[in-house]
């Protein structure tokens, strides 16, 4: 019985993650206002009992679509913190796999569509903002104390700044739905803050570190 029973929560728990896929696919492509269950429910797999089993609304879906790739892209940038790399490195390291996530899956480019247009986030993570917000301040710390960034660096001032210039360009870049040039304003990004925040013997090795991390990816994608 035991046995049968995790079986079908695994079965359950299959369909849910689905469902979250195929609603992520219509959320990214065409925003929340202009998708509706009815769109989800005719993706090839998902049934209309299925998505009404697991959500009770439109609304609950978005926001589960939310918490999915909240959870997805904080665990893989949480995971640099666990490598070898220096902590500023880290940071611009973090960026990339950011912009990567957004250019390659439509779980991540719809969740982050969904929390700007849904206004805030409502589901398991109170304050998705506030979380990167922490991470960022937490590398920074790191990053203050190893000489990679100003002595005297807020880290907390610092990690806002970061979080919302990022946030920017991916705005900017994502308006038309499309993410194309992501990665080069992202680059032009840490181009131009690195002189702010980098002792000036240092800025051109990181200006440098940018580029070639930003030429290897764009190599991996060709």
């Amino acid at each position: 019985m035991e046995s049968e029973r995790m079986a079908q929560q695994s079965r359950a728990e299959a369909t849910r993650r689905a469902t979250i896929q195929a609603a992520a696919e219509m959320f990214a492509a065409n925003g929340y206002a202009n998708t509706n269950l009815a769109d989800i429910i005719s993706h090839p797999g998902i049934s209309k009992g299925a998505v009404y089993f697991h959500f009770a609304s439109k609304e609950t879906l978005a926001r589960a679509t939310i918490d999915e790739q909240h959870a997805m892209s904080m665990a893989a940038c949480r995971n640099l913190l666990d490598t070898a790399l220096p902590p500023l490195e880290s940071l611009i390291s973090m960026s990339l796999l950011v912009v990567d996530q957004l250019l390659t899956s439509p779980l991540i480019r719809a969740g982050v569509r969904l929390t700007g247009e849904i206004g805030d986030a409502r589901g398991t993570v109170a304050d998705p903002h506030r979380e990167w917000v922490e991470l960022v301040a937490t590398i920074a710390d790191r990053a203050i104390d190893d000489g990679d960034l100003l002595p005297g660096t807020d880290s907390e001032d610092f990690a806002n700044f970061l979080v919302a210039a990022f946030d920017g360009v991916r705005m900017w870049s994502t308006h038309g739905n499309t993410t194309r040039d992501l990665p080069i304003r992202t680059e032009r990004l840490w181009t131009f803050v690195l002189p702010g925040i980098v002792d000036a013997p240092h800025v051109e090795y990181f200006r440098e570190y940018v580029h070639r991390r930003w030429l290897h990816a764009s190599l991996d994608t060709e």
